[in-house]
C-alpha cells in the first residue's frame, strides 16, 4: 500500500520540476543595450527561446519618450530572424545602437552581431 502512495507523489514532483525548468528557459530575458538622446530612449532586450549548447533568442527594441519625470513607452519593434543567445547578450552583441534625432522623424538604428566569425548583420532603422 505504501508503494501506491509514493509513486504518484514522485511522478507529480518530476512533472513540476520539468514544468519549472521549461518555463524559466522560455521567459529568461536580458537587457542587451540602452541608448538615450535627449528625450528619446531605445532599449534592446533579448528573450531566450531555446536551451541547449547553442541557445537562441528573439531581439526586441523598445522606444520611449521622456514625459515629465518618467519614460513613456511609444513603441516596440522585433528584429526579424533568430539570434544566438550567447552572442547577442555578450558585451559586444550589438555592432550599432543609435537614437538619431536629425533629420526628423527621430529613429533608432540597430545592427546586431550575428556571430564573431560572421560579423555584423544588417542595419535596421525604425521611427519613433
Amino acid at each position: 500500500m505504501v508503494v501506491r502512495r509514493i509513486v504518484p507523489v514522485f511522478i507529480a514532483v518530476l512533472a513540476a520540476a520539468a514544468l519549472t525548468t521549461d518555463v524559466s528557459a522560455r521567459t529568461q530575458t536580458r537587457t542587451v543595450a540602452t541608448a538615450t538622446a535627449g528625450a528619446y530612449r531605445a532599449v534592446v532586450t533579448a528573450a531566450k527561446t531555446s536551451a541547449g549548447p547553442a541557445p537562441t533568442a528573439k531581439v526586441t527594441v523598445v522606444a520611449y519618450v521622456r514625459s515629465g519625470s518618467r519614460w513613456k513607452h511609444v513603441g516596440s519593434h522585433r528584429l526579424s530572424g533568430t539570434f544566438f543567445w550567447k552572442t547577442i547578450t555578450a558585451p559586444h552583441g550589438l555592432c550599432t545602437l543609435a537614437v538619431v534625432r536629425k533629420p526628423a522623424p527621430v529613429h533608432v538604428v540597430v545592427q546586431p552581431l550575428i556571430t564573431p566569425s560572421i560579423g555584423c548583420g544588417s542595419r535596421v532603422a525604425f521611427d519613433f
